[in-house]
């Protein structure tokens, strides 16, 4: 997919790309890191907001070149007990959790569970998204920059109207999409 006057934005290394969707509600922002980089890193919060205004200014522009992706997560790779009980919230997961506000009969959570989508094609994105969570009871233009990610990169949808993030993925390797 190739496309031309894409409003663009560089920091650190990284170059930003804004590819609205039609009616101007959402966007995408891809996200290309460095050359050097050789795996898709995250670019620091500073970078991202000097590209962010950056790109809300649309002084700057480019060509792109983007190939076809299909991601989904879910399965087993889906659980997030680990992740949470890694983020700070383990003892929701244990019998010393208190959810008793609840239900009186509510020990711990049991399981969290996420499951996502997302295609990106010459017509659009379709993505979507679910988690369920489950508690056991207490018994019982020309440019004059080009762009092509063609390596590692992440891209983020947006609400154009808040700034609000809907959706972001990390394209590993481009070439198997």
């Amino acid at each position: 997919m190739t496309g031309r006057a894409f409003s663009y934005a560089a920091a650190d290394g990284w170059a930003a790309v804004s590819l609205p969707y039609r009616g101007g509600k959402l966007a995408m922002t891809a996200l290309l890191p460095p050359a050097k980089a050789g795996t898709c890193a995250l670019p620091t919060a500073a970078a991202v907001r000097t590209m962010t205004a950056a790109l809300a200014g649309g002084k700057d522009s480019a060509v792109v070149g983007m190939p076809k992706v299909s991601l989904s997560t879910g399965g087993p790779t889906g659980d997030m007990k680990a992740v949470l009980a890694r983020l700070g919230m383990g003892l929701a997961f244990s019998k010393d959790a208190d959810f008793t506000a609840l239900s009186k009969f509510a020990c711990c959570i049991g399981f969290v569970q996420q499951a996502a989508t997302l295609r990106v094609g010459e017509k659009g994105t379709v993505a979507a998204a679910a988690a369920a969570a489950g508690v056991l009871a207490a018994s019982a233009v020309m440019a004059p920059h080009t762009v092509f990610f063609d390596r590692p990169y992440l891209m983020l949808v947006t609400d154009t109207t808040t700034g609000e993030p809907l959706f972001l993925a990390k394209v590993a390797n481009p070439a198997a999409s």
